[in-house]
């Protein structure tokens, strides 16, 4: 049963932040990250905390970064051992959300981020995510040219759209 009053929603939105930075990620706090994001790697190497990376290619990796892979064999104990937990919002498209959420633990700050995590996050609020960070188009004209032409979530974020997250209270 839904127990909001009309018009009140149970997280809080937030323009132009990263759903990196809303985890509030702690000095030697584990982080998982699912998906080869890379951006968030370059971070977590900057930042010295411990973080494996759990992808199902790990060709996608460097061979430095190969040190903190683990297979989706390796996923459940890997996600009981962190502390804070990234997921691509490619795990959407692929079907992989489920097995994903499945494998968490409610109580672990959990971000699913990127353009592909833009919807409205209810359902995966009841599911123990913490954040759901994406994007919202303002040009989708430009959008579209920019996607024919190949472009990526730079691209969107620089041209047509800016960062939005909702953040459960």
């Amino acid at each position: 049963m839904d127990h909001r009053i009309e018009g009140e929603r149970e997280d809080q939105v937030i323009k132009d932040k990263d759903g990196f930075d809303l985890l509030e990620i702690k000095p030697h706090e584990t982080v998982s990250l699912i998906g080869a994001f890379g951006p968030y790697i370059r971070r977590l190497k900057m930042m010295g905390n411990p973080f494996f990376i759990i992808e199902k290619n790990p060709h996608t990796l460097r061979p430095d970064e190969m040190k903190y892979f683990r297979s989706d064999s390796e996923m459940a104990t890997t996600l009981k051992n962190s502390d804070d937990i990234i997921i691509t919002g490619t795990a959407l498209v692929n079907h992989t959300i489920d097995p994903i959420l499945s494998s968490i633990n409610h109580g672990k700050r959990t971000a699913i981020v990127g353009p592909t995590a833009s919807m409205i996050p209810d359902a995966f609020f009841k599911r123990g995510v913490t954040v759901m960070a994406g994007v919202r188009i303002l040009n989708p004209d430009v959008m579209i040219k920019i996607f024919k032409q190949g472009g990526s979530a730079y691209h969107l974020l620089k041209e047509c759209s800016e960062k939005i997250a909702f953040v459960k209270k």
